[in-house]
């Protein structure tokens, strides 16, 4: 994790998030029926482009926009884009990027100096913030609303699309991150992703219904009007 200067940290720190999306999700689950899908999905996924927005930033006092380079001294002093490059080291010695595998890698540091640690701290809140967020909505909510919709003539058949699409959506995000931090950084890939929420911020408040507590019939009324 740039900025923490040890890998202790680093572990200490993804334990505390999924710590937080372990609690969040529990606690999502007395709140559904009290807020209702369509609150929870509004307030939360707002939280979520919040967490995403701010994580972007952190990224920018820790990586600057910075991206990826032919070459490891390319980077020059810039710690926080050096060791996120797999391919290098970042050496106290020289105050540059240098290759891994090059003689002097003992002086290498695969974490940078505490001069970092405030844009890193920065990341990590926002992470938790969005982390929280998605727990309370975004992850699970969409399973709940989606067994309520549809009628059971057709209701195995329309979550197994919905399934296969969350699936499909989620390969593509894997596959696309780390081209997009080449092209537009680690921050402008984040801030993407929080224009996304938006989307989705609209999307929910003009076509999902509330389904708390109504019955099929109820629903497909709410469609029809």
């Amino acid at each position: 994790m740039a900025g923490f200067t040890s890998i202790k940290d680093a572990i200490y720190f993804s334990i505390l998030v999924s710590g937080t999306n372990f609690l969040m999700t529990g606690i999502a689950l007395f709140l559904i029926d009290k807020i209702g899908r369509r609150r929870i999905l509004l307030y939360t996924i707002v939280g979520t482009a919040v967490g995403l927005a701010i994580l972007g930033v952190g990224f920018v006092f820790v990586t600057g926009f910075t991206t990826k380079q032919n070459t490891c001294f390319d980077y020059r002093g810039n710690c926080g884009a050096c060791i996120i490059d797999d391919r290098c080291g970042f050496s106290m010695d020289s105050d540059s990027c240098v290759l891994k595998n090059q003689s002097n890698s003992g002086s290498l540091y695969l974490s940078c100096p505490s001069i970092n640690t405030g844009g890193s701290w920065f990341t990590l809140v926002s992470l938790v913030i969005f982390v929280t967020s998605y727990a309370l909505g975004l992850g699970h909510v969409p399973w709940t609303v989606q067994s309520e919709l549809f009628p059971l003539s057709v209701r195995g058949r329309a979550v197994g699309l919905a399934t296969a699409t969350n699936w499909l959506a989620n390969l593509g995000v894997a596959v696309s991150f780390l081209p997009l931090t080449e092209v537009i950084t680690i921050s402008g890939t984040f801030w993407i992703y929080a224009i996304f929420m938006v989307i989705g911020w609209i999307f929910v408040y003009t076509a999902v219904p509330e389904t708390a507590g109504k019955s099929l019939e109820e629903i497909q009324e709410l469609f029809l009007r």
